[in-house]
């Protein structure tokens, strides 16, 4: 550092705490000459002197490009901040929440210094937010780790930041659960390599990159700001967003979940096109440092979340270790996005494959020579027979499907993914509709497995029914077929149910085939912990009778990795509280 670089930060000026800064420096300096990339972009966060201090390494490092994120501050009487030299590129923030709309569109950097005097918990939230955007191989440089006196704040990691980065390395020589729920302290601890101190400052190097998850509305305007005219994406397709009424009657019998009807609001629909993407199994897509909408079943929530992800904020998540693929594939032509967290699962194909079906003619436009892309899961071999039978039955045969196995990351030289007409519990386009009959008129010639217009829907695993057997013989008894859909092809339980004249069952997957039934009366028994909102979403746009019997699920015990809901828990159905309601309903 020259004279006039130190001068700049009030190291010269006999301050008490110049020689620990000016040991800051020298520690700076060996870090950056032990990375493992090379140093192009720095950025600097800080409020007092923040452009001063980022011309210090602008002045250092001048082939480096560096971003000062400066926050509003009142100089002492008599001293200014300096103007930024030719490479320094000031960003002024307001509150922690500008960090993301800055740093999202910046090229990530291989060092970033965190010079924030700030109390602990203020400190911390800091760190959880920026930790992510450093590359791997590079540093992040916190400073003023240690708890100042009168610092009565609290964070929950940790009672000082010192304390924080402590935890961190701890947890990091043991990886996170493979799935379920972690904290930010896991994603923070899964990408460091290792961490020094120089007095009051920490030098953490980093092993992994966090990705950037992006919601659907913010995609094209991040990347577009990001690369400019070498953006990877661009629309093909979009459907403004609107509002619909539900057209389904639904009436509920005991206490349960409330349950979606009136007035659905329906986001704007893309079908975007990518360039250069990567694909994991079990739909994770990305590009550069970012997580691809198209990763998410929930893509619209406020927070995105994925099972293969730890989550650092709410914007920042890195894959866990077991679900990173050991092969590699290239792939040259057009691909079109089909993919699903739970590949060859009935429910998941049924609504979230499904109901991104509508951009595939689009797609075909551009791309004449597009093939559907599909993963499996580690262990699976082939594709579900009636996966290929919904997409034979849209018109995409079954030779162009093109198989991701569960151990491969696919780069994709062009990628096509269409926003979801359908998500739970969100809401769903009546357009859906039109996907639903394409697939039913497909299937107008097969016979059904049983000739009957009253069908109940039983279930033999996960959430059943504890008076299942005495449930079952009083649909019987009244004229009710009992059926098993999944013991029958695709094509015979679309014709099984648009039949049906009544359809009743148990709430799950099972029952997703009344899409195929949009004249009929539903009656749907179900345990008070089932929160899904498929029926009533699909009853929505059909416009069925819908009539929802409540239960009461029994708690189990659960694995201490997974968030605690009751989704999946057996229940009790008291039969006789509501044997008339449901005889009045099979008059």
């Amino acid at each position: 550092m020259t004279d006039k670089s130190l001068d700049a930060i009030g190291l010269r000026r006999g301050v008490p705490q110049a020689s620990a800064a000016l040991d800051h420096l020298h520690a700076y300096e060996a870090a950056v000459d032990g990375m493992a990339v090379p140093l192009t972009e720095v950025v600097v966060v800080a409020r007092a002197y923040a452009t001063a201090l980022g011309n210090t390494f602008a002045e250092r490092y001048p082939e480096a490009t560096v971003h000062v994120l400066a926050a509003p501050w009142n100089p002492p009487e008599g001293v200014s901040d300096q103007g930024p030299l030719d490479n320094v590129r000031r960003n002024p923030w307001h509150g922690s929440g500008t960090f993301t709309d800055i740093l999202s569109v910046l090229p990530r950097p291989q060092l970033l210094v965190l010079a924030l005097h700030r109390k602990t918990s203020g400190q911390v939230t800091a760190l959880r937010k920026l930790h992510g955007y450093v590359e791997a191989g590079g540093v992040l440089a916190v400073e003023h780790i240690d708890r100042s006196p009168g610092d009565q704040t609290v964070a929950d990691a940790g009672e000082s930041v010192r304390a924080v980065i402590e935890e961190a390395v701890r947890r990091s020589a043991e990886p996170p659960a493979a799935h379920g729920w972690s904290t930010w302290l896991d994603a923070f601890a899964l990408s460091l390599e290792s961490v020094s101190y120089h007095h009051d400052l920490a030098l953490v190097t980093k092993r992994h990159m966090l990705l950037r998850m992006l919601h659907t509305a913010e995609t094209v305007p991040v990347l577009d700001a990001r690369y400019g005219e070498g953006s990877p994406v661009t629309r093909l397709l979009e459907r403004p967003g609107s509002t619909f009424t539900g057209r389904a009657v639904v009436t509920t019998h005991g206490k349960g979940p409330d349950v979606v009807t009136g007035t659905f609001t329906v986001p704007p629909l893309a079908v975007r096109h990518y360039t250069q993407a990567q694909t994991y199994p079990r739909q994770l897509v990305s590009y550069g440092d970012y997580w691809l909408p198209d990763s998410f079943r929930h893509q619209h929530a406020p927070h995105l979340r994925h099972p293969g992800l730890v989550r650092s904020s709410d914007d920042m998540a890195v894959m866990r270790p077991r679900w990173r693929p050991d092969q590699h594939r290239t792939w040259d032509g057009p691909l079109y996005y089909l993919d699903t967290e739970y590949p060859g699962h009935f429910g998941h194909v049924c609504t979230e494959v499904i109901s991104r079906l509508w951009g595939w003619e689009q797609a075909r436009e551009v791309h004449p020579d597009i093939r559907p892309l599909i993963s499996l899961r580690p262990g699976q071999s082939r594709v579900p027979e009636f996966v290929h039978d919904i997409l034979t039955a849209y018109g995409i045969p079954r030779s162009s499907v093109v198989t991701q196995y569960g151990d491969e990351v696919l780069d994709v030289e062009n990628l096509v993914a269409a926003d979801p007409e359908f998500e739970n519990p969100r809401y769903v386009s009546p357009a859906i509709a039109q996907t639903w009959s394409r697939i039913r008129e497909a299937f107008a010639d097969i016979e059904p497995p049983v000739r009957a217009e009253r069908i109940f829907v039983t279930r033999s695993s996960r959430r059943l029914c504890h008076q299942g057997p005495a449930i079952e013989r009083f649909f019987a008894d009244r004229g009710f077929a009992i059926v098993h859909p999944e013991q029958h092809s695709y094509g015979e339980q679309v014709q099984l149910f648009a039949q049906a004249r009544v359809i009743a069952g148990y709430g799950g997957s099972g029952m997703f085939t009344m899409m195929h039934a949009p004249h009929a009366r539903v009656i749907l028994i179900s345990g008070d912990g089932y929160r899904a909102q498929n029926e009533a979403l699909i009853a929505a746009v059909n416009g069925n009778d819908i009539h929802y019997f409540w239960g009461r699920s029994i708690p189990q015990e659960r694995d201490p990795t997974m968030r605690k809901i009751a989704f999946g828990d057996d229940f009790t159905f008291n039969l006789r509280r509501h044997h008339w309601a449901l005889r009045r309903l099979l008059r």
